[in-house]
Formats: structure tokens, C-alpha cells, sequence
């Protein structure tokens, strides 16, 4: 538990104003992780309690996150700053629900969207098979999800929404444009469960970034979702926004970025890193053991975990473009907009962050024998042009390792988390759905090791098909597909270990082969 006595003067501030904030939560818990979502644009924790929200692994009580939270900036044409941000409640930048014409939010409208909804894919599955529809018989998950013109839909504690525009995302089974589940439309789901909510930041209040922060006036419409396939994907969740510019502003060095609190059980002993190759935040234990011994704590066997930015406005078809900025995070005396976007574009790469703890030769907090505390750090995408009127799509993945024996500095290195790393961007890069991924070694892979041409008894498109070598970096190959062979030229590649990302149908392979 951390001191919010910040926090408690806030919402008692609030309460006198008749603006209470909502609590209201729910968690993604397909897989190896149970994490918490909130309907201010926070999430990873508990204000009620001031409790950390990320169990991993999940049933163990221990925890991996204290708080997270979707920044965003940007100047006019008049160089004037605009700054949305939410920490734990020290303000409220953002409120659940969605903006109206006059990009507005009102505090009632707010309280009737403060609900986050949830999906499973066993329930689509089973409403699929079922021949005709009725108010009774179809799961209310489903009945009553935010879409465009549902007549059912609910927000919170039930009360009726009407939405004559676009909202939740939805599969238009009788193609009318409008959402009803009893014609057998259903909601538009990502990966085996997915939460889904919105927020904008022109609502009752906006002070969380200070009281000169001016709100862009943006509406978040937002999804979390995991996997469970029994691989390195249960590690993984993911996280879309799609912000939707409602002013009558262009921005034109918009960015957005995840601020992050991840504390490995004990927050007061971590290290923090950044992988500029992956676009990857993350944090270590600073010592062998994790905490005091205390419930809650790791011990002997500890996890890695990390931030992945794997998709911007600013990527382009297979590639990544660079992330805009990677930052520690300090609390500042006062919060102040100048602040928190100073952190959003700060340079991405600081020497004592990049290098493998385990290297003494290599620069990082463990290698300098820095001082370990609580870690913080705010990753963000590069500048981006963001048009009145216009939808930008941002994607992060929360991803972490097995807890493993004595995974601290200086012995943990950074394979894991690469490996996790590479499977969440892996998953996300390829536009045909996925419904198994497989981490395999060697099996339709030959000759292994290979000289000049490696093959795959399968027939992949080439782009659909990634190598990178044991460092990260992405190479490009030249695939020849004939038949049900692949052939892959690795004539050109240096000798050494490399990593293969592929898909086949609907089937993701991520396999090693050496290069002789």
C-alpha cells in the first residue's frame, strides 16, 4: 500500500462538489494475469483500497502494477500547450463516458457511462449457434453492449443509453448499420475476453495535470483483451485506445504515451530498462530476492514485467517507427501540464537504461549499482499530425515473465522479457486473425542450422513471416513460396542465433533457427 493521502483530500474536495469520482472496476483474467481496469483512464490498482490491481501469477496474491494510465499532449498553431494525463487521483483529468456535440461532458452523463463491459468468447460462440433470438435468451452482455443505435443498451446501475452514433464495436450481421442483437448482430471482440469502455477529457473536471492544463477535448474509446493458449501469449494483455479528436484544433506534435507503475511485488527495490528495438519499457528486481518477506512479496522467485508500444499512428506496413520518448517518472512537488509532457517527449535513450543487467560491461541501473526504489516511467510514440475530426489508434501490451529463482541484479538477464516481448508484437503485427499460437523449436524448419536457404514445410506469405536476431533487430530476408515450401534466403545473415516469426492459416509459429 503507498500513501494517497493526496489523493483522499481530492475526492473529499469532489464529494463537496458534488463530483464524486467512480470506482466502479473490472478485471481481465482470461490468462496468466488478473488486471484492473477503472473508468477514469486509470488502471492496475484499487483506489478505494489502495490496493495494487495486476495479480501475476494469477491465484498467487502476489502483484506486478500499482497504476497505469493513458497521457496525451499537443500545441496549436499558437504553440499553445494542451495536456491530458491521469495518475492515482491526485486530480481528474478524464471521465467515463462520451463527449457530446458541443465536445462536452456532463457530470450526469458521465455517472450513466461509468461502466466498463465485458465479453467472452464462449458466449459469442454460443449465441452464434442459436437459430433465433430473444430479450430472455440472449446473455446481457451481449443485449446490452454500447453500440450504435442498440435499443437495449445499459450503462451504469442499468440505466437505458441512447447512442444514435458509433460506439462499441460490433459485427452488423443484417447489415442495416445499426446494432441488434436479437437480428443476430453481436459485439466485435479481440482476442478470448475483452473489456471495453470510454472516456473523454472534457468533463467535470480537468486537474490532474495541473489547473492551467487545458483539455484537448478528445474522446477515448477503449478494449483490453487477452488470450489463453496455453503459451507465452498468457502473458500478455493487450490495450487499444482509438482517440478520437473532437475540437476544432489541429495538433501538430500530438503524442501519447502509457504511464506506468509497475512494482514487483515490493515497490521500493526495482530497476527499470527501455528497448528501443522492441519499443519496450520494463522492470527488474534490483536484488536476488524480492521485498522483506512480507505477504505479498516475491521472494526468491521473481518475474520481469514491461510496457510494449506495438502499434502508432506513425508505423507504416512492417515496420515500426521509433518510439518518441521513453522517461523515469519522478512526482513533482506540484503537478503542472509543462510537466507531464516534458516526460512524454524526453529523449528515449539514456545509456544506464539500455543495456542487459547480467552485463557488467553494459550500461544499466544494475551495472552502475544505482540506488533501487520505485520505478515509474512514461513510454510515448513519436509526433504525430492530429487533425479536427480525425481517429488515431494506439496500442500497448502489459507483458511479463515466469517468476524464476533469483531473477534480480545481477544475474537476470533480458531474454524472457524479449521473448514475451516479441510474442505480443508478433500476435498484434498480422492482420488475419489468430486463434493459436505455438511456440515450437525446429518443427517445419530445415536444415537447422542453415547456410544459405532455410525452408518451411508450409506456405507463408512473406508478409507474414519476421526474422530478428538474438539482440532484437529485424532483418529482412527474401521468402520464395511455391507450392506448400517456403523458401527463405539467409545467405546474407550473419552466423548466429535468430528468432522466426510466421503464420500459417490461422496458426502463429515463433521458432529459432541458427545460421551457420
Amino acid at each position: 500500500m503507498k500513501n494517497l493521502t493526496c489523493t483522499i483530500l481530492i475526492a473529499s474536495s469532489l464529494v463537496a462538489n458534488a463530483q464524486t469520482p467512480f470506482n466502479t472496476s473490472r478485471q481481465i483474467d482470461v490468462n496468466n494475469l488478473n488486471a484492473r481496469v477503472l473508468v477514469h483512464g486509470d488502471m492496475w490498482w484499487d483506489p478505494a483500497l489502495a490496493d495494487p490491481g495486476v495479480e501475476f501469477p494469477k491465484g498467487s496474491g502476489k502483484h506486478l502494477a500499482f497504476g497505469g494510465a493513458l497521457w496525451m499532449s499537443g500545441h496549436d498553431n499558437a504553440a499553445q500547450l494542451y495536456v491530458s494525463s491521469q495518475t492515482l487521483r491526485t486530480g481528474f483529468d478524464y471521465w467515463p463516458g462520451p463527449l457530446d456535440a458541443n465536445s462536452t461532458l456532463s457530470y450526469t452523463t458521465s455517472a450513466n457511462w461509468a461502466r466498463i463491459w465485458k465479453i467472452d468468447r464462449a458466449k459469442i460462440e454460443d449465441f452464434l449457434t442459436t437459430p433465433s433470438h430473444s430479450i430472455p435468451g440472449t446473455p446481457v452482455e451481449i443485449l446490452e453492449w454500447p453500440a450504435k443505435n442498440n435499443p437495449y443498451a445499459k450503462g451504469a446501475d442499468g440505466v437505458p443509453l441512447t447512442i444514435p452514433g458509433d460506439m462499441a464495436p460490433f459485427v452488423d450481421v443484417d447489415k442495416n448499420g445499426s446494432y441488434d442483437p436479437l437480428m443476430g448482430d453481436y459485439p466485435d471482440m479481440k482476442g478470448d475476453e475483452m473489456l471495453w469502455w470510454v472516456f473523454s477529457d472534457n468533463g467535470p473536471t480537468h486537474n490532474n495535470s495541473g489547473p492551467a492544463s487545458l483539455p484537448l477535448k478528445v474522446e477515448v474509446r477503449a478494449c483490453a483483451y487477452g488470450y489463453k493458449r496455453n503459451t507465452l501469449m498468457d502473458n500478455v494483455i493487450y490495450y487499444e485506445y482509438y482517440v478520437t479528436n473532437k475540437s476544432q484544433t489541429d495538433y501538430n506534435d500530438f503524442r501519447a504515451g502509457l504511464w506506468a507503475d509497475l512494482d514487483l511485488g515490493y515497490h521500493l527495490d526495482d530497476y527499470i530498462g527501455f528497448d528501443s528495438t522492441r519499443r519496450l519499457g520494463y522492470v527488474y528486481n534490483a536484488a536476488s530476492t524480492d521485498g522483506t518477506g512480507a505477504p505479498g512479496h516475491y521472494g526468491d522467485t521473481i518475474p520481469m514485467a514491461g510496457i510494449v508500444l506495438v502499434k502508432s499512428p506513425n508505423d507504416k506496413p512492417g515496420t515500426l517507427a521509433p518510439a518518441g520518448s521513453f522517461a523515469r517518472h519522478i512526482t513533482l512537488g506540484s503537478t503542472s501540464p509543462i510537466g507531464n509532457d516534458t516526460f512524454l517527449r524526453a529523449s528515449p535513450r539514456y545509456p544506464w537504461w539500455s543495456g542487459d543487467p547480467s552485463d557488467k560491461t553494459a550500461w544499466s541501473e544494475c551495472s552502475i549499482s544505482n540506488a533501487p526504489g520505485d520505478r515509474k516511467f512514461v513510454l510515448s510514440d513519436s509526433d504525430y499530425v492530429f487533425t479536427k475530426g480525425s481517429t488515431a489508434v494506439y496500442a500497448f501490451a502489459l507483458v511479463a515473465t515466469p517468476p524464476v529463482i533469483n531473477n534480480g541484479c545481477p544475474t537476470t538477464t533480458l531474454t524472457s522479457i524479449k521473448e514475451v516481448a516479441d510474442t505480443a508484437l508478433a500476435n498484434f503485427a498480422f492482420p488475419v486473425k489468430v486463434t493459436e499460437v505455438v511456440t515450437q523449436t525446429n518443427s517445419l524448419l530445415y536444415p537447422n542450422p542453415a547456410t544459405n536457404t532455410l525452408f518451411i514445410d508450409a506456405a507463408i506469405n512473406a508478409e507474414h513471416l519476421m526474422v530478428y536476431d538474438a539482440t532484437g533487430r529485424k532483418h529482412q530476408v527474401t521468402v520464395k513460396t511455391g507450392g506448400k515450401q517456403t523458401q527463405i534466403d539467409v545467405a546474407h545473415l550473419p552466423p548466429g542465433l535468430y528468432n522466426i516469426v510466421y503464420q500459417d492459416k490461422h496458426v502463429l509459429h515463433l521458432d529459432k533457427f541458427i545460421k551457420g
